[in-house]
């Protein structure tokens, strides 16, 4: 489901150069949900990773089990949606994950305030909606800050996926896993949107997917459809 927030008309280019938010220092490795539906908060919490990373400088890493067990707009291991996790930063802060560290299941709420940092306090302003189904508006974000995408990972070749740019035509739409954009690039002739995913890295390219960028449309598994990143203060 996407959020009702109307989407920002950003300023395009008229050409599209590579970006690479992992060369830049400001993605953390890769990491393994598990058998938990978590994926929401792995894409939520590399979003802002991401965001602090380009804004202040600095990568750290965060917690996605506060989100998990704190997170009540969403439903923990049984699903949710990053821009609700990003709501729920407007009134806490961010935890280290070395302090609250992930377990791959429901738990109670060990939030701690005064350890947590604080870096967003945006009240009902947490957050971005991309134009939907737009690659200039998606480009023009992902020159801001990595994203947090939603996609459809129910094809059978999405699930093997080994390497390359992944282009399957009948992989869907219908949204059922939340991930990151971090990255465009072309190869040959094609451009390509670098995704990173919370399946560890044996998934894919050592955990990152290149998909075949979409002029026009949903995109590729629908990863055009909903893209959103968080505002800082």
């Amino acid at each position: 489901m996407a959020s009702d927030k109307e989407p920002v008309v950003l300023p395009v280019s008229s050409s599209f150069a590579a970006i690479d938010w992992v060369t830049a220092g400001c993605v953390n490795p890769i990491q393994d949900q598990a058998q938990c539906g978590s994926c929401w908060a792995f894409s939520a919490v590399a979003s802002m990773e991401g965001a602090v990373c380009v804004d202040h400088q600095e990568l750290l890493k965060f917690s996605e089990q506060q989100l998990v067990s704190c997170s009540t707009e969403n439903s923990g291991c049984n699903g949710g949606m990053a821009y609700n996790a990003f709501q729920y930063y407007e009134t806490h802060g961010e935890m280290a994950e070395a302090e609250y560290p992930y377990t791959a299941r429901d738990g109670t709420c060990k939030y701690n305030s005064s350890s947590a940092y604080r870096y967003n306090t945006r009240l009902e302003n947490s957050f971005v909606t991309v134009t939907y189904d737009d690659l200039d508006q998606m480009y023009a974000a992902l020159k801001l800050k990595p994203l947090s995408v939603s996609i459809c990972a129910s094809a059978t070749s999405f699930h093997t996926y080994s390497s390359g740019i992944f282009n399957d035509p009948t992989c869907g739409d219908q949204h059922n896993h939340a991930t990151n954009v971090v990255g465009y690039g072309t190869e040959g002739s094609v451009d390509y949107w670098l995704m990173r995913n919370s399946w560890g890295t044996d998934w894919g390219e050592s955990g990152y997917m290149r998909l075949e960028v979409q002029a026009t449309g949903n995109g590729i598994c629908g990863i055009q459809m909903w893209p959103t990143y968080p505002l800082l203060d």
